[in-house]
């Protein structure tokens, strides 16, 4: 049967303001009373492009039909953009991909007549974003991290095949601490203006590639690597750079790592709109929660995004690091996800050195290291499945918006990567739903099955398909758990608790029927 493409865009339309003036930011607004000459904006459109749900869609498939969507989208206001550069009012625009937002550089005039056009929903200053500044550390020369989080129990699952893009300063390609290879020269691009080349002038994404990837001192040390700088080298840039770095990374990478981050801003923002699709598009993005300090809600951007995994720092007891922020979010949603270790992190320098520091820019490529080992492991685990596997094997303190669910740990997580493979189930991984099939003998209407299903993390059965019309009663761990009709095609109401460990299914008295013959039991499950 022919396999169909079907990817769902929903269009997402906010709300049409009641004045013009409305939809300029406040910093925006002071910067046009205060500046002369031209200003670097942001044009965020009402329509945005989202990738909803996709099925038999490859990434290259996904990230091209969301790019063909957003220039359809944004045609309108690039024409208006290109007629106002055509007057001297605007000198740049740079149309997003996973986004329906546009950068432009424009004067104060530009800003006013766009502000004018109801396709368009807000005109921003294009905010500073930074590397999450990383904290003197003590030269320890030792891998604490490394040995907490147990990265040599791999049990050979080293990142072999899984490419990871390290978005920040850039990466100093020919350091000696990278194995042969291991850095994707070809790969490495700049988006800072002024600095053409991918070379780190800082020391932050050299040192956060390290620790994903390098020998000595990284977690994955079978992966490849290739950084994306964004920002320039005193480690600040704007929007327009990372978006367009992580445009860029989605396409060539299976995990995305970001140690960098701004003050929460609007949630249709070109950073975190582009992380949220990267991640409906299957590459999971590993983000700093950031370094301001103790107070609740003081994560940043894009480490608010709720599809990403955000990490927190502890320090070598296991403490939580006194400068790892904090969450809520401004929305609601519980972050850190997780904690690793960001306290005298030992990690590649430039100028061919190393260098210890601290902050969640350091813990973050622990998880991003983390991750490209499970999918070394298995390469069809979505970003949902890695964010449940890591989540659900964490070990030591657990706090909402403090620890999350704890530390990372390698054995621990491949351990339930393992369980999920064993279990034989099929299904969407994107949502957690599976399917197991069991077969059962029926003679004249009777039947007796048994089926072990380990589940590694707490999971539900949700519902029981039979492919011909019966009742049955099923037991589970010894205790009947189920008795209802079942009907041949369709889902059955019900609800059966499995938690983790070794669950028998066990099943007997089909009846309501007098067949003798194979009857074919689905189970549904739900891994949330």
């Amino acid at each position: 049967m022919q396999r169909i493409l079907s990817i769902l865009l929903i269009l997402a339309v906010c709300a049409t303001p009641v004045f013009a003036d409305a939809i300029i930011g406040q910093d925006l607004q002071n910067a046009m009373n205060t500046e002369r000459g031209e200003l670097q904006v942001i044009v965020t459109l009402k329509k945005e492009a989202v990738v909803n749900a996709v099925r038999g869609a490859d990434k290259a498939q996904i990230l091209d039909i969301l790019a063909q969507e957003c220039a359809a989208d944004q045609h309108f206001v690039k024409g208006l953009c290109e007629k106002l550069q055509g007057e001297g009012a605007i000198s740049k625009i740079t149309q997003f991909q996973m986004s329906n937002c546009i950068a432009i550089k424009a004067t104060a005039s530009a800003i006013q007549e766009l502000a004018l056009h109801n396709d368009i929903y807000t005109l921003s200053l294009d905010a500073p974003q930074v590397m999450i500044n990383p904290i003197a550390g003590e030269d320890t020369r030792n891998t604490w991290g490394l040995n907490h989080i147990r990265a040599s129990q791999n049990k050979g699952y080293k990142g072999s095949g899984v490419v990871v893009g390290v978005v920040d300063t850039g990466i100093q390609m020919n350091h000696p601490g990278f194995g042969a290879g291991q850095v994707i020269k070809n790969l490495c691009k700049s988006y800072v203006s002024g600095e053409p080349t991918a070379n780190d002038g800082n020391g932050h994404g050299t040192h956060c590639a390290g620790t994903v990837v390098s020998p000595k001192y990284g977690v994955a040390t079978a992966a490849k690597v290739f950084g994306v700088k964004v920002l320039g080298s005193s480690g600040s840039g704007t929007w327009e750079a990372v978006a367009s770095g992580v445009e860029y990374a989605a396409k060539h990478a299976d995990v995305i790592s970001m140690s960098l981050g701004g003050t929460e801003g609007w949630s249709t923002n070109p950073v975190e709109t582009a992380v949220a699709n990267a991640t409906k598009a299957g590459i999971v993005c590993s983000v700093a929660a950031g370094n301001s300090g103790s107070a609740s809600g003081t994560v940043g951007t894009p480490g608010c995004q709720p599809d990403v995994v955000t990490v927190g720092a502890i320090a070598q007891g296991g403490g939580i690091a006194s400068f790892s922020s904090r969450g809520p979010t401004n929305k609601g949603y519980i972050k850190p996800e997780v904690v690793a270790p960001g306290v005298n992190v030992m990690s590649l320098w430039i100028n061919s050195g190393t260098r210890s520091i601290s902050g969640t820019s350091m813990a973050t490529p622990h998880v991003s290291g983390v991750l490209a080992v499970l999918l070394s492991a298995n390469r069809n685990l979505s970003p949902a499945a890695l964010k449940k596997i890591l989540m659900s094997t964490a070990k030591g303190k657990k706090q909402k918006n403090v620890y999350g669910e704890g530390c990372v740990d390698v054995p621990n997580a491949l351990g339930a990567t393992f369980a999920l493979m064993e279990m034989g189930v099929r299904g969407d991984m994107n949502t957690m739903r599976l399917e197991k099939e069991i077969e059962v003998d029926v003679v004249d209407g009777k039947a007796e099955f048994s089926k072990e299903l380990y589940a590694p993390f707490s999971a539900t059965i949700v519902g029981i398909e039979c492919d011909v019309d019966c009742h049955a009663v099923a037991n589970l761990n010894g205790k009947e758990v189920f008795n209802g009709d079942l009907v041949a095609g369709k889902k059955s109401d019900v609800k059966i608790k499995v938690k983790g460990g070794n669950n028998m299914v066990k099943g007997t008295g089909i009846t309501k029927t007098k067949m003798t013959g194979k009857a074919t039991l689905t189970v549904h499950i739900s891994l949330w």
